[in-house]
This record gives C-alpha cells, structure tokens and sequence, in this order.
C-alpha cells in the first residue's frame, strides 16, 4: 500500500496563520517593551482609542479575551495612571473606561510604532490583494466564533 501523501506545513493555512501570528507578536512585544507596555496592556489601551470600546465588556468581547482578565488589565492600567474607570451616569452597572493624559501619550507611542511597522510589513502586497486578505480573514474568525459559540 502506497503511502499517504506528506504535507508541508507552508502549503496548510492554519500552520502559516500560526507562524505569522507568532512573528507579528513578537515584533509587537519588543516595541511594547520598549515603551513599559505589555502585548494585553498595549490592546486595551488601543482598543478604548481606535475602537471607542469604553466599557470592560466591550473590550474583553473585542480583544478576544475574558471579562475578568480584561477586568485584571484595566485595573493594572488604572493604577499606573493610563485609564480611569467610572460609573456610566444613567446605568450605574455599567464602568465606562477612558485614557488620562498620560494613557494618551502611551497611544501616541504605540501608534508611532504602528505607523512604521504597517508599511513594512505590508511591503509588496497590493490594496486589492491586501483587501482580499482582510475579508478571509474576517470570514474565518467569524467561522472560528461560530464554532466556539455551538461548542457553548
């Protein structure tokens, strides 16, 4: 019996998600570091900028994370002067999460970073191939929440 057929881990999607996946966070925590950030600490803050997510729900929903691990990181960024947490005015259930000043600078670093790293990284992909990525992309982390929703 012949056997089966070997496949190269560069011709399997998920396998070149992965590696490019652990690539791009690497380079991302060595600049974060740079500035006293961590990898979670950095997307929270980018999160309530770029995203506008102003509460601990829609930050944890956006970063892919738990509520209380979202909860653990803000906090943390509470206590270092980058956010501040406060009570929305019409439901007291619910903490809005906004920059201070000095959260704003770390932004600024962080957006810096990303304003130099985007054209590199992206060096010698086209905008049309560059949006065709962008919507297989999206379509396999919709495919990847509805898999994790129907597995409760």
């Amino acid at each position: 019996m012949p056997a089966a057929p070997r496949h190269s881990p560069d011709d399997q999607l998920e396998f070149v998600l992965h590696a490019v996946s652990r690539s791009l966070a690497r380079r991302y925590n060595d600049a974060f570091r740079k500035v006293g950030l961590s990898q979670s600490q950095a997307g929270v803050l980018l999160q309530v900028d770029w995203a506008g997510a102003h509460t601990q729900t829609e930050i944890a929903r956006r970063l892919g994370i738990q509520k209380a691990a979202a909860g653990a990181v803000i906090i943390d960024l509470e206590e270092r002067g980058w956010l501040k947490r406060r009570r929305n005015a019409t439901d007291a259930r619910m903490i809005e999460v906004t920059l201070t000043a000095s959260g704003r600078r770390k932004v600024d670093l962080i957006n810096e970073f990303v304003s130099r790293l985007g054209p590199e990284l992206r060096a010698g992909i086209d905008d049309d191939a560059m949006h065709q990525a962008m919507t297989v992309l999206a379509q396999l982390r919709t495919n990847l929440e509805a898999m994790e929703a129907a597995e409760g």
